[in-house]
């Protein structure tokens, strides 16, 4: 396990597909923002060492432009299917990782099913939003474990086509406690929102908080592009 695996299980986790179609092995991955596919892609190509695979635009009549990429690789499939058991559990491997792949792996399923959001009246929040039944029964005692605190699980019966005879669930989280505990995201939007949350509220965390985040984002730490992440040895 590594930190870049760790993401790319996260993203499959919520919001991406490995299957097998017409003979091909496919782990594809369709999104509103392009940054997000252009960092898993670059994770994938660091476990797999497969490049140039490209991002095509889909757009959608009076809807916001969608991007999508595909990648065929029977192995990076497989192991997808085999370390998720096709995304019924989280990786043990994650669950009993190290700090680094925790947060990665967080990060992978909060760019994919998650968001980060800043109200008008200056409220922000965070949270995550999966059918899986992993994302009750496992992902709350994963982010316990970075120091974070969960502030609701609920589980509701949504009456849309999609997400027919299929439980959606929602995890809160704190946000103070989330920034405190090294969270972030690796999608512009959603970094931007937790870096201005710390900004705002600096005062109010202690400087076990602040020495906490700065080093555990050491072990991710950001690149040229601002919601791009790297690994960095412990």
């Amino acid at each position: 396990m590594n930190v870049d695996l760790a993401y790319v299980l996260g993203v499959y986790m919520s919001d991406g597909s490995a299957h097998r179609h017409a003979g091909n092995w496919i782990v594809s991955l369709t999104a509103i923002d392009k940054d997000f596919l252009e960092e898993t892609l670059r994770a994938i190509e660091e476990v797999t060492d497969k490049t140039n695979t490209p991002i095509y635009p889909q757009d959608r009549d009076g809807q916001k432009r969608m991007w999508k990429f595909s990648v065929y690789n029977k192995e990076l499939v497989l192991l997808l299917w085999d370390f998720t058991d096709h995304k019924r559990r989280i990786p043990a491997s994650i669950l009993f990782g190290s700090i680094a792949e925790k947060l990665s792996f967080v990060a992978g399923v909060l760019d994919g099913d998650g968001f980060v959001s800043h109200s008008k009246n200056g409220q922000y929040q965070v949270g995550i939003v999966n059918t899986g039944d992993w994302a009750k029964d496992q992902l709350p005692g994963l982010l316990q474990s970075l120091g974070v605190k969960v502030t609701s699980v609920k589980t509701s019966w949504p009456n849309t086509q999609f997400n027919a005879n299929k439980p959606l669930h929602r995890v809160h989280i704190n946000v103070r406690s989330f920034v405190a505990s090294g969270g972030y995201s690796k999608i512009a939007r959603k970094h931007e929102r937790l870096e201005s949350y710390y900004e705002q509220h600096k005062d109010e965390f202690t400087d076990a908080d602040r020495q906490r985040r700065y080093k555990r984002l050491k072990l991710v730490s950001p690149s040229e592009t601002i919601g791009s992440y790297k690994a960095m040895p412990e």
